[in-house]
C-alpha cells in the first residue's frame, strides 16, 4: 500500500514559550475505511509565464485521510536534513511536501511532532498543529488548531505537526489572533518564503 505523507524536512524559526489552553477544531473523516485505496486528486488553479519563468499552483486533495495520510521525519529523526524527496521514496509516498518547525543551528525539532502514534518530541511553545487523532467510535478525525501540553499527552493522536501561524479558521482570517497566540515576530508574517 503506498501512503500519502506529509515529510518533515524543512527548518523554520523558533516561537516564544508560553503556557495556554487548547483551542483547535475537530473535523470527523467521513471514510475511514482502513482497506480503501487513497484517493488523491489535483486541481491547477495557476499556470502562467512571468519573467520567463513558468509558474504552476495547485491544490491535492486526499478524500480518505484516515489511513493513508502519514507525517514523518527522515529515517533518523530530528535533527538530520534530508530532501523531502529522498524521505519520501524512502517511505513509499505517492505525493509529499515539507513541513514542521526546526531550529535553524541545530536541525532540532519544535513543537509537537508525532508519527503513526509514536511521540517523536513533545513541544513547549504554542503553535498551531495539524493531524489525525483517534476516536472513541474507532472513527477518525482531523484536528487543526492549539493543543496544550495536557491534550498532547491524552489525546489518541496517530499523527501530528506543528507549525507557525493559523492563517483562516471557520473561514475568517485568523492570522492576526495567530500572532498574538503564538508571539509571531512581524517580519516572519510579511515575508514571502518565512525559510529564506
Amino acid at each position: 500500500m503506498r501512503t500519502t505523507c506529509l515529510v518533515i524536512s524543512a527548518i523554520f524559526i523558533i516561537c516564544a514559550s508560553t503556557s495556554f489552553l487548547s483551542d483547535y477544531d475537530v473535523f470527523p473523516i467521513s471514510d475511514p475505511n482502513p482497506n480503501g485505496k487513497a484517493r488523491i486528486h489535483l486541481a491547477t488553479l495557476l499556470n502562467i509565464t512571468w519573467n520567463n519563468t513558468d509558474i504552476t499552483g495547485s491544490i491535492w486533495t486526499l478524500d480518505n485521510p484516515a489511513y493513508h495520510f502519514s507525517i514523518y521525519t527522515t529515517e533518523k529523526g530530528c535533527g538530520v536534513e534530508q530532501a523531502t524527496s529522498v524521505t519520501a521514496r524512502n517511505r513509499n509516498c505517492v505525493l509529499a511536501t515539507n513541513g514542521g518547525l526546526f531550529n535553524r543551528s541545530t536541525g532540532a525539532c519544535i513543537g509537537n511532532l508525532i508519527s503513526d502514534s509514536t511521540i517523536l518530541h513533545k513541544g513547549q511553545d504554542m503553535n498551531v498543529n495539524f493531524g489525525i487523532k483517534n476516536d472513541s467510535n474507532n472513527g477518525k478525525s482531523l484536528i487543526m488548531g492549539y493543543v496544550n501540553q495536557t491534550d498532547f499527552l491524552k489525546v489518541p493522536f496517530d499523527n501530528l505537526v506543528s507549525g507557525m501561524g493559523w492563517l483562516v479558521r471557520a473561514g475568517n482570517s485568523f492570522l492576526s489572533k495567530s500572532i498574538v497566540y503564538e508571539n509571531i515576530e512581524p517580519r516572519i508574517v510579511h515575508k514571502k518564503l518565512a525559510r529564506t
